[in-house]
């Protein structure tokens, strides 16, 4: 099996993400307690505390193995994608419901991409997050 890529230093991911693909693997016969090492005190910044916002980048790698590793499940990944919605992905839950055609919901995708990435302007709105 091909070992996952090295995560970029400073890059983090969203705790509602790594919740959203816990229960997905729950759903999927993945005891909950598999997970309880990595979630714990991961949190980035220094105020880490016992419910993060956000974890450190490495975390989503590790999680994909122990998810591959204890459900012994090829293919893992198809039936977890089964049992997903789009609340897994945190943000994109909240935006995909208020969009009523798919060209809505590509622009505020990327409006919420262009304000939460490193302060790139909004070409659809002309604010630039500060």
């Amino acid at each position: 099996m091909a070992q996952a890529p090295p995560p970029a230093r400073g890059f983090t991911v969203l705790a509602d993400l790594i919740q959203g693909i816990i229960e997905c693997a729950c759903q999927c016969s993945v005891p909950r307690a598999r997970f309880a090492d990595l979630i714990q005190g991961g949190g980035s910044g220094a105020n880490a505390s016992a419910t993060p916002a956000r974890y450190s980048g490495e975390l989503i790698f590790k999680l994909w193995d122990r998810i591959v590793r204890e459900s012994g499940d090829p293919i893992v990944s198809f039936r977890m994608a089964l049992v997903a919605s789009a609340k897994t992905f945190g943000v994109l839950g909240h935006i995909l419901p208020r969009c009523a055609t798919v060209l809505d919901a590509y622009r505020q995708t990327e409006r919420y991409a262009a304000l939460a990435s490193q302060g790139r302007t909004c070409r659809w709105c002309s604010t630039e997050r500060r």
